[in-house]
């Protein structure tokens, strides 16, 4: 299993990783991280999860049926 730091996560979207974690309180379906020894990681997997809702979302509320 894959695990990613928040300055990993925001280098893959390209924000701050204060936008990370504003992400992560807002709780709007952003995946939770874990600690992991003491440091707060997230799961690739969860992570490419959110990225499939996130897109599938967009791309249906740009073609309503």
């Amino acid at each position: 299993m894959t695990f990613l730091a928040d300055s990993q996560i925001a280098q893959r979207y390209a924000v701050h990783r204060c936008t990370v974690w504003r992400w992560t309180r807002e709780g709007k379906g952003f995946p939770k991280p874990i600690k992991i020894m003491g440091s707060t990681r997230w799961r690739l997997t969860e992570i490419e999860a959110w990225e499939m809702q996130t897109v599938e979302g967009i791309s249906q509320s740009a073609n309503p049926q």
